[in-house]
């Protein structure tokens, strides 16, 4: 196994993995006036135990926690990055709702070659090195395609959706309708950690997610698990969606700048012939400028 991938699994698994379990259950005896207080001193003791097991065994190379950077605090770049963050689901770590992840990944010149990510409530770690494939505990894991989309079938395609755009009101009608049209025709869960869909995008118990809000944001929520979709054999499609079809035609004559300042971006993983479905089914709805991987 490569280096810098065991370091991962091990530190996720033997320390913090356990750590935020026992933190989880310590919650639930939190007083209601010390509550915000508590969380605060659990989340940075988790924090502190992430880093310290990996800095301790790479201690020149840069590290970032939560997109924040720690320990070497020089602005020179280094060429091997690691980039841990620890329950960006924290919503359901808080309320108790067993379902949120630890992921790190690691960017060597530009590069992301290493994914883990690790579910402590059900002890599975899910990672990928490029050029090497995905595993879940050791067992390769292989995407398989689904061939027809609709919610009447007997294996209808399983969608989730997410969405990151609770401060941007005005996204809210398409995503609306675009939850409609994909209600109508697939069967949709929404689970609330993006990293724990897309690594069960890789591991066939979700045929593809769905995640639409603003292009930025996307693009950090979905980078760190990237890597184990693509490694699977699965693929990530980014497009731009507006109104429905029938209420207001495509504006032909408006710049591809100008159109995407009030579209939803919207971001499909999953096998390649299941995303593409997908793409097809939002594109006979919707005003969808382009889908690309």
């Amino acid at each position: 196994m490569n280096p810098l991938l065991n370091i991962a699994i091990r530190s996720v698994y033997q320390i913090v993995g356990k750590l935020i379990s026992k933190m989880y259950d310590a919650i639930y005896h939190c007083k209601h006036q010390d509550y915000d207080r508590e969380i605060a001193f659990l989340i940075d003791n988790i924090e502190e135990t992430i880093a310290y097991c990996i800095s301790k065994h790479y201690s020149e190379h840069e590290f970032f926690l939560n997109n924040k950077r720690i320990f070497n605090q020089k602005q020179h770049r280094k060429s091997t990055r690691w980039f841990i963050n620890f329950l960006k689901d924290d919503v359901n770590w808080i309320k108790r709702i067993p379902h949120f992840c630890i992921s790190i990944s690691v960017v060597q010149k530009d590069r992301l070659v290493i994914s883990v990510v690790y579910d402590p409530m059900l002890n599975e770690t899910f990672y990928a090195h490029q050029g090497s494939g995905a595993r879940l505990n050791q067992y390769r894991l292989r995407i398989q395609d689904k061939r027809t989309i609709s919610s009447t079938s007997r294996s209808p395609i399983v969608l989730s959706i997410n969405q990151i755009f609770q401060e941007d009101m005005e996204y809210l009608t398409i995503y609306s309708d675009v939850l409609n049209v994909l209600l109508k025709a697939c069967s949709v869960r929404i689970t609330g950690s993006i990293d724990l869909d897309l690594a069960y995008v890789a591991a066939n118990r979700i045929d593809a997610m769905v995640l639409m809000g603003n292009e930025k944001m996307i693009e950090d929520e979905i980078y760190n698990a990237s890597l184990i979709v693509k490694e699977a054999g699965g693929t990530i499609t980014y497009g731009y969606c507006s109104e429905k079809k029938e209420e207001k035609p495509f504006k032909k004559n408006t710049t591809e700048k100008d159109q995407h300042v009030h579209f939803l971006q919207i971001v499909c993983a999953g096998e390649p012939q299941t995303v593409g479905l997908i793409a097809d089914l939002l594109q006979s709805k919707f005003d969808v400028i382009h889908f690309k991987t």
